[in-house]
């Protein structure tokens, strides 16, 4: 469903554990990382810890960054980031909980990590949602602020998805 390419040249995958979500099958690790070459996987993890995995981001320390952007059985809502052996080291939003709050990320889509190590999260994915933005955090994790709203004009984004960052 996603692919990034770290800084070594290998790349990282995700899926959605063979199925649409992960809680059909929570026995599947979701994340993989492929020999640049080959395409030989190295790695996988993730097993048991996502619903519906969207989002995946490589920040320049190799760490891997997922986003969950459902909710079930008190899992999803959430950026993770992991170290590259799998690690988690970072939790963003409440598991479990979505909604237009301060404290949680509200259907998160992705992860971008500035180059000062400010991490931003888009959200809002389902164009019903009535929440669409971008979360702040700083290099901790700590909350910073949040651009955006829902609709059609400036600062107003339909449905926030992906990032990027130019020079």
């Amino acid at each position: 469903a996603g692919v990034a390419v770290a800084a070594d040249g290998n790349i990282w995958t995700y899926e959605r554990c063979g199925s649409s979500t992960c809680t059909d099958n929570a026995d599947v690790n979701p994340v993989l990382e492929l020999d640049q070459k080959t395409g030989i996987v190295l790695k996988q993890f993730g097993k048991g810890l996502f619903v519906e995995p969207h989002g995946l981001y490589v920040d320049k320390d190799g760490n891997v960054w997922m986003t969950d952007y459902k909710a079930k059985d008190g899992k999803g809502q959430q950026a993770i980031k992991f170290s590259p052996d799998g690690e988690v080291l970072m939790r963003l939003g409440k598991a479990g909980v979505g909604g237009p709050g301060l404290d949680v990320l509200d259907a998160p889509t992705n992860v971008l990590v500035a180059p000062n190590g400010d991490i931003f999260v888009s959200q809002g994915h389902a164009p019903s949602e009535d929440n669409s933005r971008i979360t702040k955090f700083d290099k901790n994790g700590k909350f910073i602020k949040v651009s955006g709203k829902k609709g059609p004009g400036p600062r107003e984004f339909i449905e926030a998805y992906s990032l990027a960052m130019d020079s």
